[in-house]
């Protein structure tokens, strides 16, 4: 298959415009009710969702929809930053000035700076691996945020990541860049079981206290699977999906014998919970590819962000 000619920048910025001047159009007074009636609030929820529908696309390679997927986080992202010009607060191309001057300020060894434009970056400079390039990454960062604060924190570089499973293993990445950390994964194994000890122990005394201690049962796997390299928000994306297709799959089985679930005791319901189970493991489905991007950070490499190398 020969393949697709890169369009122009102009054909990309008419694109965009376009995207741009209709959902300028569904926000105006004349335009859509409901769109003129969400706000950035109203919106977080769609943005997640409309980011993991594209990351499920991604995962089953399934181009035609990743097309359709990425438009609707393209059009949520654009829908907010309108929201924000109306309000005066900031314009849709003050987001796209700040990230382009971000990416080429932090990629020097591509975009040379203002006092050599133009000139390749010289020999010895500038790193000429992906290792490198990811600790030059950090160090820039570092030097951005030092500008803007006098009393740095470590865990400064784990940024306002959002979500809070995400934003835990942030933290303990950013913390064992200075040596806050296990050496292996087995006290963390202890931990874990630890902490679920306290849940148990919690669960006895009320809710509030039992939301406490269960948060730091979910911190500590957060930290699990940081020693274990593996991304938590994917892996419970995982548990997610694993779920939904037993459960469907139950569902289907139990209405070839003529019932519903509602009629089915709980252990006959386990019956063929744990039969699925069984014969996926002897025809397993097939398992989505990962890629790097998709792991862990370690003490190694950078902390996971919004923001690409």
């Amino acid at each position: 298959m020969e393949p697709t000619p890169s369009p122009s920048a102009e054909q990309v910025g008419e694109a965009f415009a376009r995207l741009y001047r209709t959902v300028c159009r569904l926000r105006a007074p004349d335009g859509c009710p409901w769109d003129r009636e969400q706000t950035p609030e109203s919106m977080r929820t769609m943005l997640l969702e409309e980011a993991f529908e594209a990351i499920d696309a991604i995962d089953v390679a399934d181009d035609a929809n990743l097309r359709e997927e990425l438009g609707d986080v393209m059009l949520i992202v654009t829908m907010i930053a309108r929201m924000k010009e109306q309000e005066v607060a900031f314009g849709i191309a003050d987001v796209l000035a700040e990230v382009v001057d971000k990416l080429r300020r932090r990629h020097p060894h591509v975009f040379p700076p203002a006092d050599r434009p133009g000139e390749p970056a010289p020999a010895g400079d500038y790193p000429t691996d992906a290792g490198g390039v990811l600790r030059q990454w950090e160090r820039i960062k570092r030097s951005e945020r030092s500008e803007r604060a006098r009393q740095p924190s470590a865990l400064d570089s784990a940024g306002r990541t959002p979500g809070p499973l995400r934003r835990a293993a942030d933290l303990q990445t950013a913390a064992a860049k200075v040596g806050f950390d296990w050496d292996d994964a087995r006290p963390v194994f202890a931990k874990v079981a630890e902490e679920l000890a306290e849940v148990e122990q919690a669960s006895a005394v009320g809710p509030k206290r039992s939301e406490e201690e269960l948060g730091d049962l979910l911190f500590a796997a957060a930290n699990l699977a940081r020693h274990l390299k593996v991304d938590p928000l994917l892996a419970l994306h995982g548990a997610n999906e694993r779920f939904r297709r037993r459960f469907q799959e139950v569902e289907r089985r139990v209405r070839e014998t003529g019932a519903t679930l509602g009629e089915l005791p709980l252990p006959e319901l386990d019956r063929h919970w744990e039969a699925v189970k069984r014969d996926e493991k002897r025809n397993p489905p097939a398992e989505p590819v990962r890629t790097r991007a998709s792991s862990m950070p370690t003490a190694s490499s950078p902390v996971h962000s919004a923001e690409p190398p």
